[in-house]
């Protein structure tokens, strides 16, 4: 059986995590297939909240198999964190497979995410300070280290000598910090990491495909969304990876025939307007007095191969069910194609108060803003978004 793809169309917190979580109901393995720690879902269960960073949702599920793909960054300390929390509430993690491809985000990563933001003054672009977007750049070098160089400490310790000498060189003669000690980081890596995550390191790329093989269902899951995707979001506010469709076939090393669904999830309003932290503005949202708001109406697209022989255009609600709509394309007012071209929507505000986009306003549409210098969108024009594509 083909795959799906959960992806988020807006700047994240759509509510994946409450979809994928229903999703992986009828699954047999869920597969995370890029980001990082900074990012992950908050789901409830009977009353219980799951708060996941890197573990994918399926992992709820005892029938389930969560992957981690080789497209994630593996801070691999906060994993272990996370999978001693999950047993301890009774979560079977003994099924956790963590692609020996992954890259893992190191402690000089870490500290070079911090001093970097920190003399970028007012231009900082307001990261998670979590290590992510070096351990992406280090993966581009090719100086990364990998999940599976846990398991040889002899090829664990080479690598590691090699790229400290240059973040050592870069941390004391840039920034003015202390060098790390590679003796320190090579004895609690190999020492005390390796060991706890050697029975979950895997081939994640043969496993998936042995599942297409043997016709199960396989749900690709990944983390942010399409507007902080490296190449297709409002650059340089974007994360370090491609969350989009396309990210979900390097994160996981199947081809887009592989791929029979992309399920897009889009908020009624967008909330990522500016950056908390610099006050910037990223992209177009929906602003009150100065102040994004924020919506907890969750729509769902469903989005067919091109080897679909009907496509739907049509929009399900799969939040509150007191409140459930049900749309189609016609009747989406920032649709710009027609119903059996268009592949993502954004829902309108339900506010009817005026709107300012740019210099015009509209009384049926909410108050909307707009960066046109970041986005070449209009009140009229949003796109079919490139998580779709």
């Amino acid at each position: 059986m083909p795959a799906t793809v959960v992806v988020g169309t807006q700047w994240g917190d759509e509510g994946k995590g409450k979809l994928t979580d229903l999703l992986a109901r009828d699954v047999q393995v869920v597969v995370r297939y890029q980001g990082g720690h900074n990012a992950g879902h908050t789901i409830v269960v009977d009353g219980e909240t799951f708060a996941l960073q890197l573990i994918p949702s399926g992992v709820l599920y005892d029938h389930v198999v969560p992957v981690i793909g080789n497209g994630v960054v593996v801070e691999p300390t906060v994993l272990l964190a996370e999978c001693a929390a999950l047993s301890a509430r009774g979560i079977d993690m003994s099924r956790l497979v963590v692609s020996g491809n992954a890259h893992l985000v190191m402690p000089y990563h870490i500290e070079i995410d911090r001093v970097t933001e920190r003399y970028l003054g007012k231009a900082k672009l307001g990261t998670t300070k979590r290590g992510i977007g070096p351990a992406y750049a280090d993966k581009a070098a090719r100086i990364g280290l990998r999940v599976q160089d846990l398991l040889d400490p002899k090829i664990f310790r080479q690598k590691l000598e090699v790229v400290l000498r240059e973040k050592n060189a870069v941390l004391a003669k840039v920034y003015n910090r202390l060098p790390l000690d590679g003796d320190e980081i090579a004895a609690k890596y190999l020492g005390e990491v390796a060991p706890a995550l050697a029975p979950m390191i895997g081939d994640s790329v043969r496993l998936v495909h042995e599942a297409l093989d043997a016709g199960h269902q396989i749900m690709l899951e990944g983390a942010q969304a399409t507007f902080l995707d490296l190449d297709h979001g409002t650059y340089p506010f974007v994360t370090s990876s491609n969350p989009t469709a396309g990210g979900a076939c390097v994160g996981t090393g199947i081809g887009p025939r592989d791929i029979d669904r992309v399920i897009g999830i889009a908020k009624a309003t967008c909330s990522s307007n500016s950056d908390m932290n610099t006050g910037r503005t990223r992209a177009a949202g929906v602003v009150r007095d100065g102040w994004t708001s924020s919506c907890s109406v969750t729509l769902c697209a469903s989005i067919p191969s091109r080897r679909s022989p009907s496509p739907s255009s049509t929009f399900s609600r799969l939040s509150t069910p007191s409140k459930s709509v049900s749309l189609t394309a016609t009747e989406m007012p920032f649709t710009s194609t027609s119903p059996t071209t268009s592949r993502c929507f954004t829902a309108p505000s339900p506010s009817t108060a005026s709107c300012r986009v740019g210099a015009q306003t509209s009384p049926e549409r909410g108050p909307y803003r707009i960066s046109p210098k970041q986005l070449a969108l209009t009140s009229r024009s949003l796109p079919s978004t490139p998580a779709c594509r």
